[in-house]
């Protein structure tokens, strides 16, 4: 909701020598918008992430796949932002396909595919509850993006949605942020970054009690200098325990979990852990441990 709106107003009286400085300070006066999350930060991800290596991060999604010995095909990227993942040269021998909750990250995605000159096949869709007549060899959640599940029934949801999704034998590959990753490196962490189209400030810290990761973005762009964009976007942050309970509901088998980005085990004391989980060849049913 944008403020300052009595600001303009008061700016219109009749100018006099005692207004002056009042006038001044409506002139600097900054507008601030609280939006959605990804709905403005769409527009500068490219840059929050110019970080991040999305080559290798698909180099090592096909090492998890040799290393289990599954043949794919095809893939989809349930939470593909831009479509840097996809876009990735070192999935080109893939039939890659993205989806994400956010339609403006997915038109940058579009964007970006037509500058490559390469076939759109990105579309919207909340990865808790989208849908595909096909079916494929893998589908991936990368960068944290399952930690946005906040909720145990979100998580069961998209589970439920991905192992439809899958052919028989199919693998789902997703990552996720530790507690200790929170803890510490992302609790009371500010990040301030700049290019000649946009400022951004970001500010992170961890609910404990809750174990919520907060991250809240303040954008503003140097065409528009008095406006400021505030988002806020919150995570939750499971033990893996609690991710193998909700896992072990479903018909998928757990093949590996995987420290950052090697074949090392991975634990509660990683930074960052990949679990690969397979579909069944033939449907099973497992008896629900689930609380109500």
């Amino acid at each position: 909701m944008e403020t300052g709106g009595k600001a303009e107003s008061t700016a219109r009286r009749p100018f006099d020598q005692g207004s002056a400085g009042l006038f001044i300070v409506l002139k600097l006066a900054k507008k601030e918008q609280e939006s959605a999350p990804y709905s403005i930060l769409a527009q500068i991800y490219d840059f929050v992430m110019d970080h991040v290596d999305y080559a290798a991060w698909a180099a090592y999604i096909a090492r998890l796949l040799s290393h289990h010995q599954v043949t794919a095909q095809s893939l989809v990227d349930i939470s593909c932002g831009t479509g840097s993942f996809c876009l990735s040269t070192a999935l080109n021998k893939l039939q890659v396909y993205g989806c994400d909750g956010s339609s403006e990250m997915v038109r940058q995605a579009i964007c970006k595919a037509a500058k490559k000159r390469r076939r759109s096949l990105f579309w919207c869709a909340d990865m808790a509850a989208f849908a595909s007549r096909r079916r494929f060899d893998c589908v991936v959640s990368l960068y944290d993006s399952m930690n946005y599940l906040l909720e145990e029934s979100q998580w069961r949801q998209c589970l439920l949605r991905v192992e439809e999704a899958l052919e028989p034998g199919g693998v789902f590959i997703f990552d996720v942020s530790t507690l200790r990753n929170s803890r510490d490196f992302f609790n009371r962490f500010v990040q301030k970054e700049q290019n000649q189209q946009v400022v951004y400030r970001r500010k992170s810290y961890f609910e404990e009690r809750q174990k919520i990761q907060h991250n809240e973005f303040a954008i503003t762009f140097r065409n528009n200098p008095q406006q400021i964009y505030h988002e806020h976007h919150r995570q939750r942050i499971r033990s893996l325990a609690e991710i193998e309970e909700l896992i072990e509901e479903t018909p998928f088998a757990i093949l590996g979990q995987y420290n950052g980005f090697s074949l090392q085990a991975g634990s509660d004391q990683s930074e960052r852990v990949h679990f690969v989980l397979q579909k069944p060849q033939e449907r099973t049913v497992k008896t629900s441990t689930s609380r109500a």
